[in-house]
């Protein structure tokens, strides 16, 4: 057996230290930071944005690198989490804070009240104001079914 040279002795210690930086395998986000960032961002923002394309670049991740790290997180889509989380804004809007469409659209940053209505519509499977009527007709805790 002959003795490894400096050379490659020093290629292998380099080799390991890379290793042990970065293990092969490791999930680069295992403590699910990139989705507390996303999480936060999108707190801070989803009022005038509500594109995952826009804090994927916000972020410096790819959008799938994005959307990857949400659905690990949260079982669902980065596009399908600001979603929701617009919908429960929009929904606190018109049970507890008494906002009309109109008022809601303008908090959240739709365009018009219409726009605003379709996405509602689109996520809950109701119209605002039915979706409230039902909230409200509801036993307390309980969601208005579609």
């Amino acid at each position: 057996e002959s003795a490894a040279g400096p050379a490659e002795l020093t290629g292998l210690l380099l080799s390991a230290l890379l290793l042990r930086l970065d293990p092969p395998g490791r999930d680069p986000e295992p403590d699910g930071s990139l989705f507390a960032l996303f999480r936060d961002t999108v707190e801070a923002g989803y009022r005038t944005h509500r594109d995952a394309g826009h804090y994927a670049s916000v972020l410096g991740y790819a959008p799938r690198t994005l959307s990857r790290a949400v659905q690990r997180a949260t079982g669902s889509t980065a596009k399908a989490y600001l979603t929701e989380r617009v919908v429960l804004e929009a929904k606190r809007l018109l049970a507890h804070d008494g906002f009309t469409a109109a008022r809601c659209s303008r908090e959240l940053g739709f365009p018009d009240a219409t726009s605003f209505s379709v996405f509602f519509r689109t996520a809950t499977g109701l119209p605002p104001a039915r979706w409230l009527a039902q909230w409200r007709d509801a036993p307390s805790g309980d969601e208005p079914a579609p």
